[in-house]
């Protein structure tokens, strides 16, 4: 109960403010939405989604170093499901590298991180949320200091 509170505390000291809230992370990576692109309509929302990797990962067959995945999808707040409709893959100083082919995962797990962008996205005014980091970098580097200084597991 204490470290919830805690990050929010460092979260809303920081001063940061941007469009980027972030959702939720593990070890190797952070989940965000930017809430300039919600819309909802009926039953569904939909978002620009970010996954940010800490460490960042290979492109095959290219040299590339991939930092992050920003994809366009539309929730199902009824029936739980998220379908994804374009995927955009960038670079460590954020220069876009390509597309990738969409994921589609049907039925959202309640406590999974895209559980928690669907409970996010669906009741959540994202214009009363925390504040925001401005870039997709600042979403990654500004996880990785928060979870370094809570000394929460992290590979980068």
């Amino acid at each position: 109960m204490i470290l919830p509170v805690l990050i929010t505390l460092a979260f809303v000291q920081s001063g940061i403010t941007g469009d980027w809230l972030v959702v939720g992370s593990h070890r190797e990576a952070v989940m965000a939405v930017n809430r300039t692109t919600l819309s909802r309509e009926a039953d569904t929302a939909s978002v620009t989604v970010l996954m940010g990797m800490f460490k960042a990962e290979a492109a095959q067959p290219s040299p590339a170093l991939i930092q992050y995945y920003l994809s366009d999808e539309t929730f199902d707040c009824r029936s739980s499901s998220r379908i994804e409709h374009e995927v955009r893959v960038y670079g460590v100083e954020g220069e876009m590298l390509g597309t990738s082919l969409p994921d589609h995962e049907p039925q959202l797990r309640p406590g999974s991180i895209y559980g928690d962008i669907l409970t996010m996205v669906c009741t959540t005014d994202l214009s009363l949320a925390a504040e925001g980091y401005v870039t997709p970098l600042d979403v990654i580097r500004g996880e990785n200091a928060q979870r370094h200084s809570l000394g929460l597991e992290i590979i980068d």
